[in-house]
């Protein structure tokens, strides 16, 4: 596992799929569905900014901030990427409307079905598959055959984000 911090990586790899899957990983009474959100914006500090979609019931002020998993994954991109972090719902006005781009009453009716998310980036793991090898050698590709039987089929790397640098 690696702990220096890959963050333009990971920045790269999640504005190329740009979308994912939204899992809550809090315990509250009201937590938010799962759902598939756009990241509108990924900074310098590592964060990840994006709408989802507001439950129906009202959210106490405790329930505003959850842990929470997106899950990156496109057809055809030969990766996936996983991020947990800590998440935050902003009800701050001019940060709403710029990400919005809209403005007064109109960002108001939008943001009654809708809510901005800032989620910091704790961990991400990046996967990707292992490069084919084949040989023309009935014994190297027995011994490739045998190797492989027990190896994952994905490579597999983890980064934490370290806060003091972040």
């Amino acid at each position: 596992m690696n702990s220096d911090t890959n963050l333009f990586f990971i920045k790269d790899r999640i504005t190329e799929i740009g979308s994912a899957l939204l899992y809550s990983m809090s315990n509250e009474l009201i937590k938010l569905p799962c759902s598939i959100i756009t990241v509108l914006n990924a900074d310098e500090d590592g964060h990840l900014w994006f709408f989802t979609k507001r439950p129906g019931q009202y959210m106490a002020q405790q329930e505003k901030s959850f842990p929470a998993r997106l899950k990156f994954y496109r057809k055809g991109k030969p990766f996936f990427v996983e991020v947990s972090g800590h998440a935050v719902v902003t009800e701050e006005k001019e940060i709403i409307n710029e990400f919005a781009g809209m403005q007064g009453s109109l960002a108001d009716v939008a943001m009654q079905n809708l809510m901005l998310v800032k989620l910091k980036i704790k961990k991400a793991e990046y996967h990707e598959p292992k490069p084919v090898r084949h040989s023309n050698n009935f014994m190297l590709q027995l011994r490739e055959f045998l190797v492989n039987l027990f190896k994952p089929a994905y490579n597999y790397r983890t980064f934490e984000m370290n806060p003091e640098i972040v």
